[in-house]
């Protein structure tokens, strides 16, 4: 098959597409402005948020999402629950497992749900280089029935990702699966993969 190339830049994003063999393909994602690159696999749509800033990946849209946001410390905030002796990689990837525990939270009128616990942290270097960690969370959901106990669940992976271009400047990518399940050892797989591609600007 011929290679074909599709590019075009969109408010400081560029988006590279090649349309090869099915067996090899692959797509290469580039965000200019938060600054980094990775690769994924190409049958997924790619959906890029108004801010630039995250993307979700479904599967023949069917099989749910893969969503990367951005994490970042704020200037001159200080916060209690970043370690006191740690880099602000360390505090980076506190705050990114802060933020997914609070994609977890939701009140109805039938009950609630939380992420209680961190489960199976990994702390990974990828082929590129990259530090990252790797984690599952203890999902809670709970009912307003007196007595009733609330069920509990392991969701993920999730993936904290350090691009933070020079040590003064700390941003993290969070990439989350599906939402509130746990993923399928194939796309436990590819999600490795995506996180092994991730390359620094």
């Amino acid at each position: 098959m011929t290679l074909k190339q599709i590019s075009f830049w969109l408010a400081g994003l560029v988006l590279t597409t090649c349309l090869v063999p099915k067996a090899f393909a692959q797509a290469t994602y580039t965000n200019c402005k938060v600054g980094y690159s990775l690769q994924y696999d190409f049958k997924y749509d790619l959906i890029v948020g108004w801010d630039e800033t995250f993307f979700l990946l479904h599967e023949n849209k069917v099989l749910g999402s893969i969503k990367v946001n951005l994490v970042t410390i704020p200037e001159n905030t200080y916060d209690t629950q970043f370690p006191s002796n740690g880099t602000t990689r360390d505090s980076l990837f506190v705050l990114a497992i802060k933020e997914a525990k609070g994609g977890c939270a939701s009140d109805g009128d039938d009950g609630s749900t939380y992420c209680k616990d961190t489960s199976q942290v990994t702390y990974l270097k990828t082929k590129t280089g990259v530090s990252a960690i790797k984690f599952f969370l203890i999902f809670a959901e709970s009912t307003n029935i007196v007595g009733e106990k609330p069920k509990y669940k392991t969701i993920g992976p999730y993936y904290a990702v350090d691009i933070s271009a020079r040590k003064s400047c700390g941003k993290a990518l969070l990439v989350s699966p599906r939402l509130w399940e746990r993923a399928s050892d194939s796309e436990i797989s590819k999600l490795d993969a995506l996180i092994d591609s991730i390359t620094i600007l």
